[in-house]
């Protein structure tokens, strides 16, 4: 009984592999086409917390930001605008913070003079003034 079982046990595993073996698969070629995507750009956004003291950061920024901040000294500089035009600080650039922006404050001199040449005669007007700008 037991030969019985090998026998139809090796004679069944023999026939399914020579008939699986008869035909070989010839699956189709996929088409060939040519696809656009339109992919949005979206805005991404990457938080990164750091720890700065502020203290030494306005420190810092004040060393690196000298007194004279622009000078224009001719009237005949820039496409001949007829203006002369000094901006320095007055004082130290003043920073804070609060719910994690950073604020910060430029007290400025702005010194403007500019000249009119009309029918030969010339006309200068000059103007000297404080100014604290804020920023966040």
């Amino acid at each position: 009984m037991k030969i019985l079982k090998y026998i139809i046990f090796f004679s069944t595993a023999i026939t399914l592999l020579f008939s699986s073996c008869k035909s070989s698969v010839q699956p189709d070629k996929p088409t060939a086409e040519q696809r656009t995507f339109n992919y949005e750009k979206e805005l991404s956004q990457l938080n990164i917390p750091i720890e700065v003291s502020l203290s030494e950061l306005q420190k810092k920024v004040n060393q690196q930001i000298g007194t004279t901040l622009y000078s224009d000294n001719s009237f005949t500089n820039n496409d001949n605008d007829g203006m002369k035009v000094n901006i320095t600080k007055r004082g130290t650039i003043r920073l804070s913070s609060s719910s994690n922006v950073l604020h910060y404050t430029v007290p400025l001199n702005i010194k403007i003079t500019a000249r009119k040449v009309i029918f030969g005669f010339e006309a200068i007007e000059s103007t000297d003034f404080d100014v604290d700008f804020h920023f966040k």
